[in-house]
């Protein structure tokens, strides 16, 4: 049998710090996406998306 693996307790505030940056960084990604053009939707600018995913990059390496 296998046992799950269990977080240890004195890891668990980096491990929730590493999850909420990494759901922004994540948010970013999709929001670069959304700028992409697809079918006949006009998307807004692409530098839109990559400053935006750029500036939210920045600030999570500048929480580490």
């Amino acid at each position: 049998m296998f046992r799950p693996r269990i977080m240890p307790h004195d890891l668990r505030g980096q491990w929730a710090a590493f999850q909420a940056q990494a759901e922004r960084v994540e948010q970013a990604r999709r929001a670069l996406l959304s700028c992409l053009p697809v079918g006949r939707v006009d998307p807004a600018p692409v530098p839109v998306g990559l400053d935006l995913l750029a500036d939210e990059l920045r600030a999570v390496a500048a929480e580490m």
